[in-house]
């Protein structure tokens, strides 16, 4: 994995762009720079909470402005890389949880087969955590 510094600076540079509202580089969306981010969200046990959540918050970005491509959609499908976001949905960290509960619902809403491929991974135990969750802290 690249120097963390280095890697939250080029992350941070590129949730920038996507906020700011400028087109996506094509290089953005590509396998190539998918892969460094999807890194850092699978080794968010061994990062700072901040990298985990702005890689993960522009991974889920790009997903969602490249939505009806299949690119960044399909490479979180493949090998189940989704199923990790699904997991951070239960991080202490509640703006890590929110980006990828936020993530995860758009992921299941923008396609069919994205949410019956969600479902078939336990979209429900996920949801239900997060209904539990919301009732324990009610009371």
């Amino acid at each position: 994995m690249q120097d963390l510094s280095k890697l939250q600076e080029e992350t941070i540079n590129i949730r920038r762009c996507i906020s700011g509202g400028y087109p996506m580089p094509e290089e953005v969306t590509s396998p190539s720079m998918m892969e460094p981010l999807y890194s850092v969200i699978n080794a968010w046990r061994k990062i700072p909470p901040k990298l985990t959540s702005e890689s993960l918050w522009v991974m889920l970005n790009i997903m969602v402005k490249e939505e009806g491509t299949s690119g960044p959609a399909d490479y979180l499908l493949q090998e189940d890389r989704i199923q990790v976001i699904m997991e951070l949905v239960k991080n202490s960290d509640t703006e890590i949880a929110d980006n990828a509960l936020w993530g995860i619902c758009n992921f299941a809403g923008g396609n069919i087969q994205y949410r019956h491929k969600l479902l078939e991974l336990g979209l429900y135990d996920v949801l239900n955590y997060v209904i539990c969750k919301c009732k324990t802290n009610e009371t």
